[in-house]
């Protein structure tokens, strides 16, 4: 599985990279982004399965990570966020929706 690291110049990122990089079945990219622009063109060229970034970047350019699910339906974004020790995975799920319950059925996660 290939993962996108954002590099935001932090201890967290460099820690994150050096962890995941003893798996033998993932494949860590550590990247530096300028910007929304840079973010998206490393997308488009790596491809990857998973993008890891902090929380900072999620609230930088929320509007872009909402794009990005949608033009990639299989990326997961993991949004690690240092100063509650939590961590955010955001993944889109598409359902068909044929009647009624199957939206209360989603919301119910059922």
């Amino acid at each position: 599985m290939r993962v996108l690291v954002i590099n935001s110049q932090d201890t967290l990122s460099g820690g994150v990279v050096s962890l995941l990089s003893r798996e033998e079945d993932l494949e860590i990219i550590d990247k530096e982004v300028a910007g929304k622009s840079d973010l998206v063109s490393a997308l488009e060229e790596l491809q990857p399965e998973a993008v890891i970034m902090n929380d900072s970047l999620l609230f930088t350019y929320p509007a872009t990570i909402l794009r990005l699910l949608r033009s990639y339906p299989e990326l997961q974004v993991i949004v690690l966020d240092e100063d509650q020790n939590l961590i955010h995975l955001y993944t889109k799920l598409e359902v068909v929706v044929e009647r009624a319950s199957d939206l209360i059925s989603l919301i119910r996660r059922n």
